[in-house]
């Protein structure tokens, strides 16, 4: 089954007001929309009643996990909307059967993140920003065959996308940081973290704002404490070794 949710930061006569302007064939309604309050849509999002939003908020455990414990997740910051023929392409693949539970989501960039350099802070991904598209494909089960279906359908996914986004030397495909996305690259195992090879994966997630962020990373862990296959490494890491006892990794 195919389903669509959406979220418009506004009344409800905006949302109504643009479908009837560009999506009209459509045919959407006051009746098939709900204002809720900006905190409950991450109950709304697991179709959790909105009485159970503190409830959901502090709950450690995250209720999405709980039904699809197993899930690969890959993104895209897009820079230029995909075309109609991308966009076919894409249905195409959502529409395939026998994948387990798979999704995409799209969120749109602009507004008050325009006005902030992309050198401010570490996430890069402003001006000249259209949208994040995050695919996602997961699975109640250990079921091998069923896996490998579904990293396969990820991989085809990602592959299409990237036939519709600029990859020019000077602006190399972006990703979102809190979904780490390991067949860009990862750090050494049992070796010394190199730089050189961590910014392979790392100008996707910071551009720029990676080199700055291996000179922070030195200061304040010197020690590399705080690493794990996508952890940002150290300069001089031949004088630190990067100890691979515990592997520590930290999402948002």
């Amino acid at each position: 089954m195919l389903c669509f949710y959406g979220i418009f930061q506004s009344d409800v006569n905006t949302p109504l007001s643009l479908m009837e302007q560009y999506f009209s064939e459509l045919g959407m309604t006051k009746e098939d929309c709900q204002e809720i309050r900006w905190i409950d849509n991450y109950a709304y999002q697991y179709d959790l009643l909105l009485e159970l939003t503190t409830e959901f908020l502090l709950n450690r455990v995250n209720p999405f996990l709980e039904l699809s414990p197993y899930f690969k997740g890959r993104s895209d910051v897009v820079q230029k909307p995909i075309p109609e023929i991308g966009l076919g392409e894409i249905w195409d693949l959502l529409s395939q059967r026998n994948l387990g539970e798979s999704s995409m989501e799209w969120t749109l960039f602009g507004g008050k993140m325009n006005e902030i350099s992309m050198s401010n802070i570490p996430f890069p991904h402003r001006a000249g920003t259209s949208f994040l598209v995050v695919n996602i494909a997961s699975r109640n089960s250990l079921n091998t065959t069923l896996a490998r279906r579904s990293i396969s359908w990820s991989r085809q996914l990602y592959k299409t996308i990237g036939k519709y986004i600029p990859n020019a030397p000077s602006n190399p495909r972006s990703a979102y940081v809190n979904y780490c996305d390991f067949y860009m690259g990862t750090n050494n195992r049992n070796e010394y973290t190199n730089v050189g090879r961590a910014r392979i994966w790392g100008a996707h997630y910071f551009k720029s704002n990676f080199d700055k962020r291996v000179k922070v990373n030195t200061m304040v862990d010197p020690q590399n404490f705080f690493h794990f296959e996508q952890s940002i490494p150290l300069y001089q890491q031949e004088k630190v070794k990067g100890k691979r006892k515990k592997c520590l990794s930290f999402h948002v």
